[in-house]
């Protein structure tokens, strides 16, 4: 799945200040991108593909010759063309009236705002060039920089070779970052620049192939860090994880915190009716859980007064 490099390169150097932006894009690799056996179109938040040849990630379906997220889509809510009725929300492959603590609407599905890719930290606010949702910012994947929108590594682009803007000549190559007339033994030329497929987070295992989500390249296989997990387009530490506690989709809420895989209230907090509240100030949970104050007193120090 490798770029097709132009027909004919600019000679010599150039700024890509001077360059036309449509050349950059045109040079920096394929109009699609492969991340854990998806192939995504680097221009469109919606990946379409070939079934045969484009195997979808889990949690998602190939409805209508698209890879479509069957828990969040409310035209396609827990399977292929089951749409929600109106006025409800797709939420986690189910039609709901309201969305989870912790997710938010956005155009009838209910999202993780920190880390989808086509709503990240608002709605309609989509991680575009390569790049993906983390934290509810879009970010490249580990080892490449963002050049004029798009996620280059600057050490074998040939568009970006050290730089962004640096562009080899037509019978250059980029090679760590400096354009060279040949790659070094032991590397791969992909689409102008030379790579080590082992290990390279946007060529891994093979030309384009990006490693995204905060997955790493090891021995060609895009894969999440020891103490993660994949969840929702994104390798996560379900130990710590708020949103994905424990496992994926299991959202900490009223007022609990991951600790160790489960949501626990803070020190100074006891969990009542599922809410942590302080004992010491409820007036419903006065001292201890379910001991409200009477009407007109007040919880003081857990004693009503």
């Amino acid at each position: 799945m490798s770029a097709k490099m132009p027909s004919a390169r600019l000679s010599g150097r150039v700024s890509i200040k001077s360059a036309p932006i449509l050349i950059l894009l045109a040079l920096i690799g394929c109009d699609q991108v492969y991340l854990e056996g998806v192939v995504t179109n680097s221009t469109s938040t919606v990946p379409t593909c070939d079934p045969d040849q484009c195997p979808c990630p889990a949690g998602q379906l190939v409805c209508n010759n698209q890879c479509v997220s069957v828990m969040t889509n409310p035209a396609h809510c827990g399977n292929c063309n089951s749409p929600c009725d109106p006025g409800l929300l797709c939420s986690k492959g189910q039609c709901a009236t309201e969305c989870d603590p912790g997710y938010s609407a956005c155009a009838g599905a209910c999202v993780n705002l920190q880390i989808d890719p086509t709503h990240c930290g608002s709605c309609w606010f989509p991680c575009t060039g390569g790049q993906y949702c983390n934290g509810g910012a879009c970010v490249c994947p580990a080892g490449s920089t963002l050049c004029n929108g798009q996620c280059v590594d600057l050490q074998s682009s040939w568009a970006a070779c050290g730089e962004c803007g640096t562009i080899c000549s037509a019978s250059e190559v980029c090679a760590a970052g400096k354009c060279v007339d040949d790659c070094p033994q032991g590397q791969n030329e992909c689409s102008g620049g030379c790579i080590t497929k082992c290990c390279n987070n946007v060529n891994c295992g093979g030309c384009g192939i990006v490693c995204g989500g905060g997955s790493q390249c090891t021995a060609g296989v895009c894969e999440c860090l020891a103490d993660q997990i994949w969840c929702g387009g994104v390798c996560t530490n379900v130990k710590v994880s708020n949103s994905d506690c424990g496992d994926c989709g299991i959202v900490c809420s009223g007022g609990t915190a991951c600790k160790a895989g489960k949501c626990k209230c803070s020190e100074n907090l006891t969990e009542c009716a599922g809410v942590c509240v302080d004992t010491q100030e409820s007036s419903q949970h006065c001292g201890k859980c379910g001991k409200p104050c009477d009407p007109g007193t007040v919880c003081v120090s857990g004693k009503c007064q």
